[in-house]
């Protein structure tokens, strides 16, 4: 059986700073195709991410990142799919880590794994482990254990029935998508790996705070 499709949805807004390092984390380093939408920057990011090899740039105005994200739902062909901020980095196995559990579990709808945060010098900080998912997915992400959206791999097909994001949210937009899934099914998948690093920005508040409350960055 053939490997499925896996592509990082990226939503980007004026990221020249941070997004070479994060679409060669996906492409170079993984060979992840990134399929970004540029939300109206007017920096050079989407310039530079259209002669950057396994990425396909779509513009559009900003109309924030929930918008973005949505969009790439709907234009993505691939049987999977994750969020990848345009400041976060996928770790080298990325691809192979998920092809492995798919493998053993090919009937799941959504894996999810482990992030590191790294700081704005590139040092490591805190580890969030994989969410449990029990008593079941639902549960488990209900009680605020940390999904961030670059550590979740979505079956694409499930969002026909679970939604996606809802543009009118400005705050746990991610959360609110994770248990809309987690209620859609519970075909999830825990992988027992670090396999991403959140970039931490020096204003932002205390690392401990569960990462679902902090993602939204537009």
């Amino acid at each position: 059986m053939a490997a499925p499709t896996l592509e990082a949805l990226t939503a980007s807004y004026n990221s020249a700073a941070t997004l070479p390092q994060t679409l060669a984390s996906a492409w170079n380093d993984n060979r992840i195709p990134v399929l970004l939408v540029d939300a109206g920057s007017t920096d050079d990011s989407a310039d530079y991410a259209e002669q950057h090899g396994g990425v396909r740039v779509l513009r559009q105005r900003n109309s924030g990142p929930s918008v973005a994200r949505n969009r790439a739902i709907l234009e993505s062909r691939a049987d999977y799919v994750l969020f990848l901020d345009s400041d976060d980095l996928l770790l080298p196995g990325y691809r192979e880590a998920f092809e492995t559990a798919h493998a053993a579990n090919p009937e799941a709808d959504v894996f999810v794994c482990g992030v590191q945060i790294i700081d704005e010098h590139g040092q490591l900080g805190h580890r969030y482990e994989a969410p449990s998912l029990k008593p079941t997915p639902f549960l488990s992400v209900l009680s605020a254990e940390a999904v961030h959206t670059h550590g979740i791999m979505v079956r694409r097909e499930l969002f026909a029935r679970s939604g996606v994001f809802r543009p009118g949210l400005h705050h746990a937009e991610d959360l609110d998508l994770w248990l809309r899934l987690a209620a859609t099914s519970d075909r999830w998948v825990r992988m027992d790996h670090a396999l991403a690093l959140y970039r931490q920005r020096a204003h932002m508040a205390n690392p401990h705070v569960p990462a679902v409350h902090m993602n939204t960055r537009f």
